[in-house]
């Protein structure tokens, strides 16, 4: 949360323009990166929550990940 004079700047600022933030500021190869790093056989809905990503993302990653071990 941004204290109030911070609130002040922005405004003073940016006032009458539209801007639109990001629904998530990690690259979605870097935290599937940290998921396969993390990931110990049971946590894959407490990494999907950690980063705000769904169930279903997640398992996809590490899937690949499991692809391209066995490739190699």
């Amino acid at each position: 949360m941004i204290r109030l004079e911070n609130a002040y700047k922005l405004h003073e600022t940016y006032r009458g323009l539209s801007y639109t933030f990001p629904m998530r500021l990690y690259d979605p190869k870097k935290v599937a990166q940290k998921i396969v790093a993390e990931y110990n056989g049971e946590n894959a809905s407490e990494l999907a929550r950690r980063y705000g990503y769904s169930m279903r993302w997640v398992l996809e990653v590490l899937r690949k990940e499991r692809e391209r071990k066995h490739k190699d």
